[in-house]
Order: C-alpha cells, then structure tokens, then sequence
C-alpha cells in the first residue's frame, strides 16, 4: 500500500483488506474537505474477481451531527451495532444503503483526518474491540501511504512550483503585451498547482470581472463577465482575500457556463497594483483536492506577477498618449499630426477616395495673453 501512486488507489486497497479480513457486505471512504465542511464518499462493494467496485460518488455534508462528523471531529473509531434506531447515523444515508450495523474509523494524515471509513452491514453484527483495533491499524497503514504520497507530490510540486514562477518571470521580462503576458501567467499558475482549469478576471466588488486569461478552457473564455460574488473569483473581487472551496457546486454561486461544470475544487487569490485591488486570479480542479501553504504561496506570487505586468501596461499606455498627446488640451501634438496625415495621405492613395484638411484659428488670442497672461490663454485654450 506504501507504494501506491494514487490515493484512490490507496483507499481501493484499503477496502480489499476489509473484504477480506471482516467479509462485511459495504465498505465506504469519505473523503473529508480540506475545511471540514462537507465530505465525498464513495461506497465499495466486492466485485467479480475479488476487486472492490466502487458506487457513484455521494455528498456527506457535515452540518449537522453524524458519525462520519463524530469520528472526523473526534479522531477516534465509532461503533454502531444498531444503525437503523442511532441518532448518531445520517438516516438518509442508512436507508439509501440498507445499513444494520457499522464501524467507522479515520484515515488521518498530518495529524488531520482526511477520509473516514466505514465497514458496513447490511444485517445485525457486532464488531469486538479486538475487531475494532485490527480496522483502527489497517486504516492506519493506509494514513502512512498517504503521508508517503503526500510528501512525494510535495516535494515534486514544489520543484514544479519554483520553475513555473522562472518562466513566468522570464515571460514578463521578454514581452510588453499584456494578454500574451496574462496568458503565460495564467498557464504557468494552472500547470504549478496541477490544475484543470485557471483564468484571469479583472474588475472591482460593483461592475465584477472580466476574463482576461484563460487555461484549461476550451472555446472563447475572454470577456466573459463574472459577476460580483460570482464563482471563487467573484467572491475575492467582493471580499478582498484568498477564497478555497472543496465544494464548488455547492459553496459557490456558479456562473452560468459549462467550463466550469466540473470543477469541485477551486482557489482564487486578489491581484493588486498601485494600492487597489483590481482582479483576481483563480485555479480549478475537476476532484477533491487540499490547498497547502505552498500552493497559495505560488498562486499569490503568480498573482503579483499579474499585478505587474497590467501596471506596467497601464504605465506603457500612459507614457504612449502622452508622446502623442498635447498636454494642455488632450489633442494630437505636432509630430503624431505629422504620422496621422502621412497615413491617411496614404490610405486615400490606396483607395482612391478623397482627403481634406480643417483648420480652426482663434482671432484675437494673443490680445489675451498679453492682458490676462497664459495662465488665463491657457484656461481659454
């Protein structure tokens, strides 16, 4: 089970073990979300050729009491030889998969519980403690194989991490167009944290988002409006910190799209620049997934990247009107008239059709400048 690539893989071999050491007639896996707000349980039964099969997947929300929640708060095994008269049982849950009795232990890993395990009956049985000690050291061997994958992936994503943040730096060193910058960022950030799919939305807590960027999105996801409070990134343009859900269908206000149908996980962090907050850069993924110091850590810095690369926009706008601009009136100056006559003398050649020239004069100005001075002939221009 050390070995195991996958944790669905690990909580698979898990459940074969219980088969066949208690020959009981279900065994569920809830995973628990990384908020402990809701779980996702999937409930296996032996297939042909001694395989677990595993059911469609379920949510468990976690409200109100349970004993999924009472082993998850707790720590500790929870034994229930009468399910059907519990209080302690979700009765939707015992109806719907006929439970008569059942044992539930946690499977933790980084002193948190991540998935419960259910051993369940489907007719009256008591599990003994030797019984209940012999689930609690299985289930404990499946929390080393996830803590040995755990530290496997993070070792791996953080490697992948501190690349993605080089070439993303490197991106917005080598070019000044902000959306192929976005773009790179927005992918960078997706392939980081392992992603399915990411986008870029800039806006305020009234008017929302606009898509800017996007990754993992088929079809044409620029300017899509994501209202304010809409989605993990509405949520940050409203609030102005980092939002993380294990359960999007359900925690979220969903925007009306089918790209985002099958995300459950999703996280989204503020971009900022000159002081105010101006967007929001988020990540999705199609399972549950926990988000670690790291991750965050990476989505942030991405995030500031973002931040410079529409300021610096925003500033190579600004110094381009200004070369082109008056100063004092907001008109065309001198040498950018020049460029614009040149070109339309140009286009009239190419198509034939004709040009004109108007002049506009003031009579009598610098009578104004004389009596008045230029502050008022410029009040007047």
């Amino acid at each position: 089970m050390l070995e195991a690539a996958e944790s669905p893989v690990i909580y698979c071999a898990l459940a074969t073990e219980l088969f066949t050491v208690f020959g009981v007639d279900q065994v569920h896996v809830t995973r628990v979300s990384q908020d402990h707000s809701v779980g996702r349980g999937n409930g296996y039964r032996m297939g042909e050729g001694g395989v677990p099969e595993p059911g469609p997947e379920y949510m468990h929300h976690f409200e109100e009491m349970s004993a999924v929640r009472l082993v998850m708060d707790t720590g500790e095994p929870f034994n229930e030889p009468d399910a059907r008269h519990s209080s302690a049982m979700d009765r939707r849950l015992t109806e719907r998969f006929d439970v008569s009795s059942a044992l539930f232990v946690p499977v933790g890993c980084g002193g948190d519980v991540r998935a419960v395990v259910g051993l369940i009956s489907e007719t009256p049985r008591t599990f003994d403690d030797e019984e209940v000690q012999l689930v609690y050291t299985l289930a404990n061997q499946a929390s080393a194989a996830l803590a040995v994958l755990e530290m496997s992936t993070r070792l791996s994503a953080r490697a992948e991490q501190q690349t993605a943040l080089a070439r993303a730096a490197r991106t917005l060193n080598a070019r000044l167009d902000l959306t192929s910058v976005l773009d790179t960022l927005c992918r960078e950030a997706n392939l980081s944290l392992a992603g399915d799919v990411a986008g870029v939305y800039l806006g305020d807590a009234e008017s929302g988002g606009v898509a800017v960027a996007a990754d993992g999105i088929e079809g044409s996801w620029h300017g899509t409006v994501m209202r304010a409070g809409e989605g993990v990134a509405g949520q940050v343009l409203v609030s102005g910190r980092p939002v993380i859900t294990n359960a999007y269908k359900e925690e979220v206000r969903i925007p009306s799209s089918a790209a985002l149908s099958a995300v459950e996980t999703a996280v989204a962090v503020p971009v900022r620049w000159s002081g105010e907050l101006k967007g929001a850069l988020s990540v999705g993924f199609h399972s549950m997934r926990a988000i670690s110091d790291e991750d965050m850590g990476t989505l942030e810095a991405m995030a500031d990247l973002a931040a410079v690369a529409c300021s610096n926009a925003e500033a190579f706008d600004h110094v381009q009107v200004q070369a082109r601009t008056d100063s004092l009136t907001g008109l065309l100056n001198h040498g950018a008239l020049q460029v614009r006559l040149i070109e339309e003398i140009a286009r009239v050649r190419r198509t034939g059709g004709a040009l004109c020239c108007l002049l506009l004069d003031l009579d009598d100005f610098k009578p104004i400048n004389d009596q008045h001075g230029h502050l008022v002939g410029d009040q007047v221009l």
